[in-house]
């Protein structure tokens, strides 16, 4: 069967394209197409880069996505931890690394939508509540007489008003 980046090359140039014009779909830089074409996949800072790379790259000719990146899984060693030419290099790992490849492997289709329902419902709720709160509450008990307030000891400093007469 035939390696992730042979697969890609291939697809690539069945459909007639040149690598500026895969350059300017994806939005990926000429030597990162070149890299994933090569299989260098090393040449990335982590797994979830070159993940998210193939899946754009995969997208964009058309091909089945997740069968590529499942394959790619296998080749870059989560599976056996041997790399695609045969050495046992790992690729950089670290916590943050896995957190990345974790996030890559999210289907981030169905998953934004929820989490903008959910915080757009949360944020309904809150704020219904805090008005409830706002229109409930006397906000005018804690404020004193004020500058003009008369005293009631003194009443003989008021002016007398004009009844009319």
């Amino acid at each position: 069967m035939a390696t992730v980046a042979e697969q890609l090359r291939h697809a690539r140039e069945a459909k007639g394209l040149a690598l500026a014009e895969v350059v300017e779909t994806t939005q990926l830089k000429t030597d990162q197409v070149q890299a994933l074409e090569d299989g260098r996949f090393e040449e990335f800072a982590a797994p979830a880069y070159v993940r998210g790379f193939v899946r754009s790259y995969s997208n964009m000719l058309k091909l089945d996505t997740e069968a590529l990146l499942a394959q790619l899984d296998s080749e870059m060693g989560q599976a056996s931890g041997v790399q695609p030419d045969g050495s046992n290099a790992a690729l950089r790992a670290g916590f943050l690394d896995a957190i990345m490849l974790a996030f890559s492997r999210v289907n981030w289709r169905l998953v934004l939508p929820v989490f903008a329902f959910v915080t757009l419902a949360a944020g309904v709720f809150y704020g219904v509540k805090w008005k409830r709160e706002f229109d409930s509450t006397d906000h005018l008990k804690n404020i004193g007489p004020g500058l003009y307030a008369p005293d009631a000891a003194s009443d003989a400093d008021l002016l007398p008003l004009d009844s009319g007469s």
